[in-house]
């Protein structure tokens, strides 16, 4: 009878084992996942960020190209 009880002792340790190693795994996809669309958002808002104080030193270079040329 304390065979029996061991091997499903066992088998219930090694279904909690592989349990506990998927539950990592998927929280590590789940990390990932977090990580990825975290990347995206900020590449998205440094790509508008860039794109703006490049225009904002194109038109200040505009500006001033301009006052110079009504200076004349």
């Amino acid at each position: 009878m304390d065979f029996i009880f061991v091997n499903i002792n066992r088998v219930c340790y090694k279904i909690n084992e592989f349990s506990l190693k998927t539950k990592f795994f998927y929280d590590f996809l789940n990390f990932v996942q977090f990580y990825t669309t975290l990347r995206s958002i900020w590449n998205r808002f440094a790509e508008k960020v860039v794109k703006l104080w490049i225009l904002g030193c194109w038109l200040l270079f505009d500006a001033e190209k301009q006052n110079i040329s009504a200076g004349d």
